[in-house]
């Protein structure tokens, strides 16, 4: 049995950062209205997902 590699974090962070980017962009172009008070609520909950998965893939084993 292969022994398991580690994820990288950076990488895992930063597509999981442009992910969120282009849910942005495709509310954008549907019209979706993005107010400043639900960017105040979405922003600091997906800043909180990112750290939180930076926290689980970072940890050692």
């Amino acid at each position: 049995m292969k022994p398991r590699r580690r994820p990288n974090v950076a990488a895992t962070l930063w597509g999981l950062l442009f992910i969120a980017i282009a849910a942005l962009g495709i509310c954008h172009a549907t019209g979706v209205e993005l107010t400043t008070t639900t960017l105040s609520i979405i922003v600091p909950l997906a800043l909180i997902g990112l750290g939180a998965v930076g926290l689980a893939l970072g940890r050692r084993p």
